[in-house]
């Protein structure tokens, strides 16, 4: 009543016969080398498939190593740039001159002329 679907071994080494009719040539058809075929396209393809798996995970962790360097160097960066306006800045400049045994000025104190002084008189020949 119902018919079953079956599909046909591929891996027996018997050979399968065929024949139209009892009075016509007799044909054997031995399917082995379908079978090895397929197994070496599958081997082919699984090692493709692991190459390129490997491939994308060596540039994932490269691409994990790169950004890891960028955020150490953007740190790096961020500390060199508060040095600078450190040293850029009032408080820096004074710092500097104290390592440096620079003495402090302290305020000027200059001089007046009044136009009468004897320094402003030429002498007459």
């Amino acid at each position: 009543m119902y018919k079953t679907l079956a599909f046909p071994n591929l891996f027996s080494a018997v050979p399968v016969s065929k024949s139209r009719s009892s009075a016509r040539v007799h044909v054997e058809v031995s399917t082995p080398w379908l079978s090895y075929a397929l197994i070496a396209i599958n081997v082919v393809l699984l090692l493709w498939y692991l190459l390129g798996v490997n491939a994308n995970a060596s540039k994932g962790y490269e691409l994990k190593k790169i950004q890891t360097n960028l955020s150490q160097l953007t740190e790096e960066s961020k500390k060199l740039s508060l040095s600078i306006s450190e040293k850029n800045s009032i408080a820096g400049m004074q710092e500097d001159f104290a390592k440096n045994d620079f003495v402090p000025a302290g305020q000027p104190k200059f001089l007046e002329i009044d136009q009468f002084s004897e320094a402003l008189h030429k002498p007459s020949f």
